[in-house]
């Protein structure tokens, strides 16, 4: 079914469209002149100068513009000149420096203001400096850009203040600037670095010594449709650089974020290589999210954008047969994107900063820009790195002997003769550890990178490649290719203007395509399924082996010749353009494609099955395709007005995205070899899906910004969307955000001198949500299948045109404070948001005939938290230096209201004052000294334990998480290691093993000593049993299974990643002809510090396979 968008109310965008149509076509022909000026005057202030070039010119001038002094008067004689050798007059030999921004020129002074160089006498005017007299003559200027230590920076930009002219360093950091006359200016600017302004004297030859940059609050920041500075920034924004994912011997990028980010989860759900990522920006907002039983597809993923252009599966997995092998978030989508591509990544959280989103950015918004060229002499980057890697966190399980003294201590306590397999027909001196049997090769690791880059000013291009390869941990199988996973990539983009600057293209484009081959059972559910004195798996010939003296077997070996194998594609491009119509309004469109598709199959041969059983080999294949394209026209305006900067924003979104599903299943094949052709088989299975989504909206904002003091932003968007019914898909959304930069007040200059930044900053929003899956409000049928006389269709969902849109309000405060030149930042968030609205899938009772309906609940969940971040220079001399950086998070999510939630069918799952992820149950309170059975709390006193007494026990959200980063540096040696950390309960031991000595599994080694033995015994376990039917111990193993005792302290500190690097000497790469070079070494997941009684804290799964540890040795040269 096709379901149509209506276009009502947005004709505004189409005109928008026409427009960017035509000027890109009318406009792109038309040449420009750079503006000069004729002024002739006696007498006047210099502000009548300039209020005379704003009149010829439309240029206007702001910050210190109003300040100048009045009683000054000047006569001045200007013909035909440029505005920057007006300004270089008038200004300059006066202690100011003045920047341009399209219409706006903003005036500050120096700080420190520099020693005013008097100018030689000039035929035209005594206050004109030598550089604007074209008889003062022109020289070439040689000059050295380096460290105070005098290490060359190669790379850096040399710009003439003033003009367009300048040029980039070399390897060695030399550069040349001809035509260059006493009085000009040049700045110098490199990354990291704090920017140089050097004035021409007279000397020919020039040494620039570049201080690093104590803080990056003036590096840029990517926000929803543009860029801005930490400093300048009103919304909530942090900020991860690819130098900081580059580091870490990663194939996913998000697993390089966790801990980085405040308020951002990231949690990886299982260490197999695809495996899926679950993020979660400032918690659980829609009460769909987290209760059981329901059947609502509610997503409270933040938007992913790479490149202007979201990522058509965003971060939802297209594996529709591969969770049993990778876990229940399936296969991840940013398994295909090449971590080593990506330059930073923004992530937006607050009303301010995702408003402009609309309903997309409900959740929050993570924006992934990818490496471009930059000018330069064309360059060759290789990167490369190699190593292993292996299991991480692995529960460590009783070994022969310590498994059957707990056997026979079970028997003991049921008066029972000891008997079973593991005593009368193993070996009871065989032990084998099967975590190390099936999981504990070591997986080798590659990554190659290679890109070529370079260009001038006007036009830039990158071109790279990658190829990684990730072997598994699982045991080699004899006659069996090993399980490797593979990605290439290659990426491109180039920039370029015009001469005349108005006009800007952007293309990028990417596509990789990922091999992906494993187990299609994850071999780590199986590791405590077998006694430690299990016999061979394996027969002489090498074939698996079902029997053992009579006795059935079950052979964990079976999961590692069933193959999961997944192949997904991944292309992405985007096209921008932009042109300057006049002097501060320009038009611009981006144009963006995402295809992203999936391949999978999952292969069960012969030689897998117990033919005891079964002996029928099976084969499923699925295609996911997931396309997505999107047009965003916008019209942007800049203006100077009073002091500050105006600047507005007005654009529209045309965005679709598809996904086409198709799944095939064969069985009865008459060989292994044939098992990869569908055809093959006798008897075939076959379904699909398609959906669409249409999205539709305008949006607008608003910027002042008075003299980098106060700074207002206004935005809005309204929304449409095909998931809802035809009178309710448009919606209207939006967001005020506001800063005061109180440092540039003058209380703090003159009594708070060691404050180098203080800015409050606040916003206010609403966005929409409509995650909810599509042509939910649409009747629906499902098939019956051979049902008597047929196949046929019976009705699954009822017509509900009215539910709408779901809605998020957000609040927040903050305070950022920068102290002694910014080598110390802090900064505190505190917000408040809250979920109205809320869109479920209602349960109906079976007299409807119908399981559920999707409405909306005037249901209320809020999130409060704060986030508090502190970064540190804490040393910084020549040669050494160290650098530190914390954050912390606290979220607290509540269940405001839920009217009539006690007759409704989510009673048993939600409270009202509780969070979503409220834990109720028994609460156990130890074992009975005297009958060694676990006990549980009577709530209600009324001497028994009932359903009456389940209660809140716990949240099981963290309680806070965050991350501690140092680096040290000296001289060419780098030190860096990142540490993670979370608060949070998890499932532990006891949800697995209830009765440990049943024989079905091998416990936990840890348990020995901690269970009831005789009358009086305080212990942690109840008394030891073989068997299941006893009636005391089924009836507390199903009250314990309900109650907070099969969960526990799941804390850790993780050390995410260690780095150890070293830049080669200038003498190395002088002698090899490099413009860089480094080697490194690095370690992922080294070490783990918690009292979980589990595996992986972070997995929080016995099912799954742990987090790796990765090692890894890499060398980064530049030609």
């Amino acid at each position: 079914m096709k379901i149509i968008l209506r276009y009502q109310c947005l004709s505004r965008g189409s005109w928008l469209l026409i427009m960017l149509l035509y000027f890109s076509v009318h406009t792109a022909a038309q040449s420009v002149t750079v503006p000069r000026v004729s002024i002739q005057v006696k007498n006047v202030p210099i502000q009548s100068v300039l209020k005379e070039i704003t009149r010829q010119t439309g240029l206007y001038f702001v910050g210190y513009a109003n300040q100048l002094d009045i009683k000054e008067r000047i006569t001045v004689n200007y013909s035909q000149r440029t505005v920057d050798e007006i300004l270089q007059s008038l200004l300059g030999s006066r202690g100011y420096t003045w920047s341009y921004r399209d219409n706006v020129v903003r005036i500050r002074r120096q700080s420190p203001p520099e020693k005013k160089i008097p100018s030689e006498p000039s035929a035209v005017s005594a206050i004109v400096p030598a550089s604007a007299d074209s008889t003062v003559p022109a020289f070439m200027v040689t000059g050295k850009v380096s460290t105070p230590d005098g290490t060359p920076l190669p790379g850096a930009t040399v710009k003439v203040k003033g003009s367009n002219r300048g040029g980039i360093s070399n390897a060695s950091g030399i550069f040349v600037l001809n035509g260059m006359r006493v009085g000009d200016r040049i700045t110098v600017s490199y990354t990291s670095y704090e920017n140089a302004e050097v004035l021409i004297s007279g000397n020919t030859t020039l040494d620039v010594h570049l201080k690093e940059a104590m803080s990056n609050l003036d590096e840029t920041v990517v926000i929803a449709y543009g860029t801005t500075t930490r400093r300048l920034n009103t919304g909530n924004v942090s900020q991860v650089s690819g130098k900081d994912i580059a580091q870490q011997p990663v194939s996913n990028p998000l697993a390089a974020l966790e801990g980085r980010v405040p308020g951002m989860v990231v949690t990886q759900n299982n260490g197999n290589p695809g495996a899926g990522f679950k993020v979660q920006i400032r918690g659980v907002t829609s009460v769909g999210v987290v209760v059981p039983g329901i059947t609502l597809n509610v997503s409270n993923d933040p938007l992913f954008i790479i490149d202007g252009v979201p990522f058509a599966p965003n971060n939802t997995s297209l594996s529709s047969i591969g969770n049993f092998a990778l876990g229940e978030e399936g296969l991840s989508p940013f398994a295909s994107i090449n971590p080593s591509d990506i330059e930073s990544i923004d992530v937006l959280k607050d009303a301010d900063a995702t408003a402009i989103y609309g309903s997309r950015g409900a959740n929050g918004v993570v924006l992934i820009t990818t490496k471009k060229g930059k000018p330069g002499r064309t360059q060759l980057n290789v990167g490369m790195y190699t190593g292993f890697s292996k299991v991480g966190r692995m529960m460590k399980l009783m070994n022969t002997q310590e498994y059957l003294q707990m056997r026979r201590e079970a028997f003991a306590n049921d008066n029972v003769p000891v008997k079973g397999p593991e005593f009368d027909v193993f070996d009871t001196t065989r032990y084998t550890d099967f975590s190390k049997l099936l999981l504990g090769e070591p997986a080798p690791v590659t990554r190659v990178n290679v890109s070529l880059s370079g260009g001038n000013e006007r036009t830039r291009f990158l071109i790279g490649a990658q190829y990684s390869q990730d072997k598994m941990v699982y045991k080699h199988l004899p006659g069996q290719n090993g399980f490797t996973n593979r990605l290439m990539s290659v990426n491109t983009s180039l920039n370029h203007s015009s001469v005349d600057k108005k006009l800007n293209v952007m293309l990028s484009a990417s596509y990789s395509t990922y091999d992906g081959n494993l187990a299609a059972t994850d071999p780590a559910k199986t590791v405590a399924n077998f006694q430690p004195n299990y016999p061979s798996f394996f027969d002489n010939n090498g074939q698996l082996v079902w029997q053992y003296k009579g006795v059935s077997l079950n052979n964990p070996f079976a999961d590692l010749y069933n193959r999961y194998e997944s192949h997904p594609d991944n292309l992405l491009g985007n096209l921008n353009v932009s042109y300057e119509l006049i002097r501060g309004l320009t038009i611009r469109s981006s144009f963006g494609y995402s295809n992203y598709l999936v391949k999978e199959s999952v292969l069960r041969p012969r030689k897998a099955l117990d033919p005891l059983f079964s002996a029928v080999r099976t084969a499923t294949f699925s295609n996911n395709q997931s396309k997505s394209w999107i047009v965003e026209p916008q019209l942007e305006y800049i203006k100077g007005i009073g002091r500050g900067t105006l600047q507005v924003l007005v654009g529209s979104t045309w965005q679709q995205n598809t996904t086409d599903y198709s799944q095939q299943y064969g069985e009865g094949y008459i060989s292994d070899d044939l098992l990869k052709s569908i055809r093959s088989a006798t008897t075939i299975r076959v379904s699909n899906s398609y959906q669409q989504y249409r999205y539709q909206a305008v949006f607008g904002r608003i910027n002042y910004n008075w003299e980098d003091k106060y700074i207002l932003n206004i935005s809005g968007r309204r929304d449409g969307s095909s998931r809802f019914g035809p009178d309710r898909q448009f919606a209207n959304f939006g967001a005020a955000g506001i800063a005061w930069l109180f440092s540039r007040e003058n209380f703090a200059s003159n009594y708070l001198p060691f404050l180098s930044l203080g800015k409050i900053r606040g916003s206010y929003g609403s966005a929409g949500n409509d995650k909810i899956g599509d042509y939910k409000y649409l009747d629906s049928w499902a098939s019956i299948v051979a049902y008597q006389i047929g196949n046929g269709l019976y009705p699954d969902a009822l017509f509900n045109p009215e539910y709408n849109w779901e809605v998020n309000r957000k609040l927040e405060a903050a305070l950022e404070l920068g102290f002694f030149k910014n080598r110390i930042l802090f900064t505190a968030s505190w917000y408040r948001n809250r979920s109205t609205n809320q869109l479920v899938d209602y349960l109906l009772s079976a007299q409807t005939g119908f399981s559920s309906i999707v409405q909306n609940l005037p249901a209320k969940v809020q999130n409060t938290g704060l986030e508090l971040e502190l970064n540190t220079v804490n040393i910084t001399t020549r040669d050494f230096k160290w650098k530190s950086g914390f954050n912390i998070s606290f979220n607290r999510n509540k269940l405001l209201s839920f009217p009539d939630l006690g007759t409704s069918s989510y009673s048993g799952s939600l409270v009202i004052g509780e969070p979503l992820t409220v834990l109720r149950g028994f609460h156990l309170i130890g074992v009975d000294a005297n009958t060694g059975l676990f006990q549980f709390e009577d709530v209600n006193k009324d001497g028994k334990v009932d359903q009456s007494d389940r209660r809140v026990l716990n949240d099981l959200a963290p309680r806070y998480f965050g991350g501690l980063n140092n680096e040290i540096t000296y001289k060419g040696w780098r030190l860096s290691f990142f540490l993670s950390f979370k608060k949070q309960i998890g499932k532990n031991y006891l949800s697995v093993y209830p009765i440990p000595a049943l024989g079905d599994k091998n416990p936990p080694a840890f348990i020995i000593g901690h269970y009831w033995r005789k009358p009086g015994d305080q212990a942690e376990l109840q008394r030891l049993t073989q068997n299941y039917w006893d009636a005391d111990i089924r009836s507390r193993n199903t009250m314990l299974r309900q109650s907070d005792g099969i969960y526990g302290d799941a804390s850790y500190i993780r050390l995410k990643n260690i780095s150890l690097g070293y830049a080669l000497p200038a003498k190395w790469m002088s002698r090899l002809h490099l413009q860089d070079g480094n080697i490194s070494f690095s370690v992922q997941n080294l070490l783990t510090i918690t009292n979980y009684k589990g595996g992986d804290p972070e997995v929080l799964n016995f099912s799954a396979l742990p987090v790796f540890k990765t090692f890894a040795i890499g060398i980064n040269l530049s030609l």
